[in-house]
Parts: structure tokens; sequence; C-alpha cells
């Protein structure tokens, strides 16, 4: 859901966690306009797959793509959702208040 969301003209930046489009849509990766981060928890992970298709199928956009090899879960069971918590709180601070640390 969030990757057809970040067409919106209103949104700055997106975040897809453990997840991907179930069919490549050429019209949600045209509409894109703003850099997009993936967190996918590696070969495990149900989304895995369709995530990384979706990650080589956009080229109108900057993106990120981090892979940890934990499953779909993720580490969002742990303090402050643990490594993927971090990422995610790291890239909004980087998009959305520009702070480069």
């Amino acid at each position: 859901m969030a990757l057809p969301a970040a067409g919106d003209k209103r949104v700055t930046t997106a975040l897809i966690n453990n997840s991907g489009l179930f069919a490549r849509d050429a019209k949600v990766y045209a509409a894109l306009h703003t850099p997009i981060a993936f967190l996918i928890g590696g070969p495990n992970d149900i989304s895995y797959q369709n995530a990384e298709a979706d990650f080589k199928a956009i080229n109108n956009v900057p993106l990120f793509l981090a892979n940890n090899p934990v499953g779909h879960a993720a580490t969002w069971d742990k303090v402050n959702a643990g490594e993927f918590g971090r990422v995610g709180l790291g890239w909004f601070k980087w998009q959305l208040f520009g702070d480069a640390a």
C-alpha cells in the first residue's frame, strides 16, 4: 500500500517495510517522484522476491535497499524495532529533516 501511495504529490519520501507489489505495475512506478527505501528480511522474507522485483523495476527515483536476512518479522519485535527501526528512523530523519548522521 505504501508504494502506490508514494505517487501522491504530497508524499516526500516512502519506506517500504518487508513488502512489495504482487505484480509489477508500470503505472505505480511511473507516478513515483521521491526517494524510496526498501527494508527487507532476506530470502526467508515472504515479501523478498516482490520487493526485489519492485526495486529492480523502479528507475525514475533514488532508491535505497537494505536487506537483513532475519525473515518477514524482521526486527520489529525488538526494543525500538531493532535494526529495522534504527535504519527506518535514520531514513526519515535524513529525508524529512536533512539529518545526514
